[in-house]
């Protein structure tokens, strides 16, 4: 029997982090791969370095980090995304006037991995590989809102543990707020971030989900907020539910938000 190369280890234990959502460690990949701990080791130490993989600072388990992103990008828009996908973000970019965008999870943070632009000579144009955490905006929030329990309260105590720069006191607050406006999510099924400046853009958000009807991203419609105003924004609830549904189905789950 030949012996395994770098490459093929390396393979192995990438894909034996991508089966566990929750994160996996050093001991359980070496016994489920039958490889010595410290070859595990030092691929993990070499995959995280890349951003291919990422570690829970407090566990210490492993998961997929953001860099995955780039390496199913060329076929995901070459396939699903172009067949499937892109025409749903044009019919809601047409519907609502504004620039459409397509976000994936990738961690603690959604990717924006596609965008149809809005027509207007004034309009968003987001940045195609730009991350955005889990505890932010319309976009972020809205994946967040999906998770399971578990998960998301794994995440919560991340964010309670790296916002470092406030006090304590003020950061329990901040994910009291936050759980508060998750749970309103949950019920709504899309979420909204109004700007509080005139200058700046106003966002929608609605989930997306895959086979396994896990959250795996969301759409989000964009734009500056002295056109895309908030009774707009509320306009396009439906529209945006019914297109989150149809790329959902694209991608086999049978979860149907609930379209008002």
């Amino acid at each position: 029997m030949r012996s395994l190369s770098t490459v093929e280890k390396a393979i192995d234990v990438l894909f034996a982090v991508a089966e566990e959502e929750m994160g996996v460690g050093v001991t359980e990949i070496a016994r489920r791969l039958q490889y010595k701990k410290s070859t595990v080791h030092q691929v993990l130490v070499s995959l995280r370095e890349k951003g291919l993989l990422e570690q829970d600072a407090l566990t210490k388990v492993y998961r997929l980090g953001p860099r995955i992103v780039l390496l199913s990008k060329a076929y995901f828009q070459r396939l699903r995304l172009t067949r499937n996908v892109l025409p749903i973000l044009a019919k809601l970019r047409d519907l609502s006037s504004e620039t459409v965008v397509l976000n994936m999870r990738s961690g603690n943070a959604v990717i924006i991995v596609a965008q149809v632009e809005s027509h207007h000579q004034v309009r968003r144009v987001a940045e195609i590989g730009a991350s955005i955490p889990l505890y932010e905006g319309s976009a972020g929030k809205v994946v967040l809102a999906f998770l399971s329990e578990p998960e998301r309260t794994l995440i919560l105590r991340d964010v309670r543990r790296n916002v470092t720069s406030s006090p304590p006191n003020q950061i329990s607050d901040f994910v009291r707020n936050l759980e508060k406006e998750l749970l309103d999510i949950r019920k709504k099924g899309y979420a909204m971030n109004l700007a509080a400046d005139e200058r700046d853009a106003h966002f929608m958000s609605a989930p997306i989900f895959d086979s396994f009807d896990q959250v795996i991203g969301c759409i989000s419609i964009s734009g500056p907020s002295n056109r895309f105003t908030e009774p707009r924004v509320r306009k396009q609830i439906q529209p945006i539910l019914q297109c989150a549904n149809e790329i959902s189905q694209t991608y086999g789950s049978s979860i149907v938000l609930p379209i008002y």
